[in-house]
């Protein structure tokens, strides 16, 4: 998208990475900064406001939210392309515009500066969004479209440089804080057509691919996915980030390069930082099924966060889960009315009922019980064990909600076990049956860490792994789960044997 001011400046909006980059600076404008940009190139209030009512309407995202292109990835479109260095130490990446900085960094970072230019870093064509303390070099390919003279084969640090690479790569402080930007070389010949291919390979993937691998409606329609998101993706762009996110997380499972994975990182908090910025802006917008769909998207990514951790989506209190928000988190992938109270805006919906329907009891009659016997005879003499470990329960209703809590589980059990080849709708079931009927006051017991609410969960917990076998993005949050609970009991042998004992049991 570009924005016309002037005789001949431009503002365009780079969608992929959410910056809006002047074409006649060859630099993206921080938000807080676009009207002072504007002004310096002397557009004045009737057309200034006119411009910025328009940039108002996109999602920019601030210069520490920008992920890079990792590796050496294709120039972006009206950045300029500077002649610098990459630092040929092993395993160190470093990117600098001139030989001067480069040598510093060799004098800051590997204690030497002895060696010749050749064998500091190799020639390297850099991009930078931001200039100014949020100056950060990424390295592209050299091509024909790049505005950058080619790097001579040999560069010492005394090298003359033509004066169009020396105006590039100038760089007027120590620490390498701003560049100047050059003119253009393009030649004057009409602009073809680019197609994303890269987000269509996304969108498909999601379309034919991952939408089978999502949990089914609570309608139980299997192509709620397929059918019921994919067109609305269509017509809204926030919700095509939010799709699109999901989809390059998914990748990211797949992949057994590292690059690769990286590469799908990168995209992924791209399109989630979109998605992420305009979802919650929506409320009185659009209609409130879309909305709710958007808060089940952002369980999904949730959970795709707790388990599939990484730099660019990191995920606070990792090594102890917030019971409460993992509950909802995973109700919410299937249940819009729960997905709603993750959302950061008052939930139309009416908090549980303090009285819960026992559809685990009916579920658990009506299918055949395929559950292991020991697993049942486990569970049924917990209780027992429970009370030879622990001390007396601080009221009866702690005792009754204990007692109750396992009952809906063994249920659970046998909901779980009822198919193996139904693509997982039995295990999820099972799994997210006993967090929808468990009792409030069991909940508030695991909020107080009581020592018997987390036995409990541990034994709930093997349904969890059972789930992790028929969904990607459940993978790994059974590891997650034992670790938590372990950090919050105390460290008594008996109650860590307890818990212990029904991971070897399982």
């Amino acid at each position: 998208m570009d924005l016309f001011f002037g005789n001949n400046g431009r503002l365009r909006y780079n969608e992929i990475y959410a910056v809006l980059i002047c074409l006649e600076c060859k630099y993206a404008v921080q938000k807080n900064a676009i009207e002072s940009h504007l002004l310096r190139h002397k557009v004045y209030r009737g057309e200034r406001k006119t411009l910025l009512s328009e940039v108002a309407k996109l999602y920019l995202a601030d210069p520490d939210d920008v992920a890079l292109p990792s590796g050496i990835a294709a120039a972006v479109d009206g950045l300029a392309v500077i002649p610098g260095y990459r630092c040929a130490a092993e395993g160190c990446e470093a990117l600098c515009a001139s030989s001067k900085r480069m040598r510093r960094h060799w004098s800051e970072a590997h204690r030497t500066t002895d060696l010749p230019l050749e064998s500091m870093a190799s020639d390297a064509h850099l991009q930078t969004f931001f200039r100014g303390t949020k100056l950060k070099y990424f390295q592209v390919l050299a091509d024909s479209r790049t505005s950058a003279d080619p790097l001579p084969t040999s560069v010492s640090a005394d090298s003359p440089r033509s004066p169009a690479a020396a105006a590039a790569a100038a760089v007027v402080d120590a620490g390498d804080a701003f560049f100047h930007a050059f003119a253009s070389q393009r030649t004057s010949v009409r602009v073809p057509l680019r197609v994303e291919l890269e987000t269509l390979q996304y969108f498909h993937h999601f379309a034919n691919c991952t939408s089978l691998t999502l949990p089914i409606s609570a309608d139980g329609d299997t192509t709620y996915w397929q059918t019921g998101v994919v067109p609305r993706a269509l017509q809204l762009r926030w919700l095509m980030c939010g799709i699109l996110a999901t989809a390059a997380t998914h990748n990211r499972t797949q992949a057994q390069n590292p690059d690769v994975q990286n590469i799908h990182n990168d995209r992924a908090a791209q399109f989630q930082a979109e998605f992420l910025g305009t979802w919650p802006t929506q409320q009185g917008v659009v209609d409130g099924p879309t909305i709710e769909l958007g808060a089940q998207l952002r369980c999904i990514q949730r959970l795709c966060q707790i388990t599939w951790p990484s730099p660019t989506s990191p995920m606070e209190g990792m090594d102890i889960l917030e019971w409460p928000i993992l509950t909802k988190t995973i109700r919410g992938c299937l249940d819009p009315a729960i997905a709603m109270h993750t959302a950061p805006y008052p939930s139309p919906y009416p908090p549980s009922p303090a009285t819960k329907p026992a559809e685990a009891r009916m579920l658990a009659r009506a299918v055949p019980n395929a559950a292991p016997p020991s697993l049942l005879k486990n569970l049924r003499e917990l209780p027992f064990r429970m009370a030879v470990a622990l001390s007396k329960p601080d009221s009866q209703e702690d005792l009754l909600a204990v007692v109750s809590a396992i009952d809906i589980l063994m249920d659970c059990f046998v909901i779980s076990y009822a198919s193996e080849n139904d693509g997982g709708t039995a295990a999820w079931l099972g799994m997210e049956c006993w967090l929808r009927e468990v009792p409030e006051h069991f909940n508030d017991m695991l909020s107080r860490n009581l020592p018997a609410a987390l036995i409990v969960l541990a034994n709930w917990s093997p349904l969890v792994k059972r789930a992790e076998t028929h969904y990607w993005f459940m993978q790994g949050l059974w590891e997650k789960v034992m670790s938590s609970i372990f950090r919050q009991v105390p460290n008594d042998t008996a109650i860590r044997e307890l818990i212990e004992a029904c991971q070897a049991s399982y």
